[in-house]
């Protein structure tokens, strides 16, 4: 059949069968070349950017073994009652910074397996810079205990012109059950 054809006929043919083969070497290798080049354009980090999310990662693993030591370790108190101990440290940070103790109540307690969450509201009052830095000072403070909630409440005195300042603080002291002995953790 080819045989019977011109060389123009022929020629024609080897242009159609050319552009036909152009067509295929297109669609298998270079558009799947650019389809590559374009993803690797899109995922490419430079290796500044990829160094500084390395030591975020590893900064934020140690954070991590930090706090997971300080839940997993505990503190032994000189006291039996943790509750008393507590009660032992509000008291002195408040005599420190002149505030007055007006409340110390348990609020809550939730058990749940080996361990219990216990809520206590301690309500004080006195001068705004005074309660701010004795909350301040308790958050800070080695007690075992933390605040999960603070509720102000700013009033005037009767007969004088001062604002005074009320706080609420919810406490929360997580109470590990190992075996017989309790653990607390802040």
């Amino acid at each position: 059949m080819i045989r019977q054809l011109s060389y123009k006929q022929k020629l024609q043919l080897l242009g159609a069968a050319l552009v036909l083969a152009l067509l295929l070497c297109y669609q298998l290798a270079i558009r799947q070349t650019i389809a590559v080049y374009r993803q690797y354009r899109q995922n490419y980090i430079p290796e500044e950017v990829l160094q500084q999310k390395l030591q975020n990662y590893d900064q934020l693993k140690k954070q991590e073994s930090q706090l997971n030591q300080l839940f997993h370790t505990a503190q032994p108190t000189d006291s039996l009652n943790d509750e008393q101990l507590l009660l032992r440290d509000i008291t002195g940070f408040s005599d420190q910074y002149h505030v007055h103790l007006k409340n110390y109540s348990p609020f809550n307690m939730y058990y749940y397996e080996n361990m219990h969450v216990v809520t206590r509201i301690v309500a004080v009052e006195g001068g705004f810079h005074r309660i701010l830095r004795f909350i301040n000072d308790l958050e800070s403070s080695k007690m075992p205990g933390r605040i999960c909630a603070t509720v102000f409440k700013s009033y005037e005195e009767p007969g004088s012109d001062t604002t005074r300042l009320s706080a609420n603080l919810y406490l929360q002291q997580l109470i590990l059950l190992n075996d017989s002995t309790h653990a607390t953790h802040p």
